[in-house]
């Protein structure tokens, strides 16, 4: 549930939707989802950086991958 709201910025309303569905407070849900951000992004720097073998290319990398996820979204949109 909180993995839908990953990339971008959840709306009040959808917070307010989740925090319903899994019986927590928005501000609980805010917080979840924060931390699972947080997590998202460490598991992906060193996912990236175990493929690129590069420690500086690791945020021009997931720079170049979050323009083409954001461009194939929109094409598709």
């Amino acid at each position: 549930m909180l993995s839908t709201h990953l990339a971008g910025q959840p709306t009040e309303e959808s917070l307010a939707e989740v925090a319903e569905t899994l019986r927590m407070s928005p501000e609980a849900v805010r917080i979840a989802l924060h931390r699972l951000r947080k997590r998202y992004r460490q598991i992906l720097k060193s996912e990236i950086a175990e493929t690129i073998g590069s420690p500086e290319g690791v945020d021009d990398e997931i720079r170049c991958l979050f323009q083409a996820l954001s461009s194939g979204q929109s094409s598709h949109g």
